[in-house]
């Protein structure tokens, strides 16, 4: 009978040993799972096929937020000043959609790649002075200007 009472107390610290830490990155784990908003799209790209040289042609990009915190962009920025994002300034409620408007103007014959950066309000992590650093999207801009 004098044995079992250091039997528990060393099963107990065992258990405490292997299961703290356990919890410990399992709480972790679930902090990280889809907290806050999520950018998502079907494809990150807009094809304009053929367009005509010397006008202003319009394509529509369709997004998401699978998140479940509002979704803002921030910033977007077209390659060049011939493609010109317009995108919604307001934050996007978690399984809403929206549409940013991607104009570009056919100035030149020829293939053209372009693309535009989305900003947003998604973390990404945190550089090295602790600042916390935004998600960055890319969409693929592509097409052929003709006469």
């Amino acid at each position: 009978m004098g044995n079992a009472v250091p039997l528990k107390k060393k099963n107990m610290k065992t258990l405490l040993t292997f299961a703290l830490p356990l919890l410990f990155f399992a709480n972790t784990a679930l902090a990280q799972m889809e907290l806050g908003p999520k950018f998502e799209a079907k494809e990150m790209e807009v094809d304009f096929k053929s367009v005509k040289t010397g006008g202003k042609h319009d394509a529509v990009f369709v997004y998401k937020n699978a998140g479940n915190q509002p979704l803002l962009i921030t910033q977007a920025e077209g390659s060049c000043g011939c493609t010109v994002p317009d995108y919604p300034k307001g934050p996007l409620k978690p399984g809403g959609s929206a549409q940013i408007k991607i104009t570009y103007d056919a100035k030149a014959k020829g293939p053209f790649n372009k693309t535009v950066t989305l900003t947003t309000n998604e973390v990404d992590g945190r550089n090295s002075d602790g600042q916390t650093i935004y998600k960055k999207h890319v969409i693929e801009v592509s097409g052929t200007v003709v006469d």
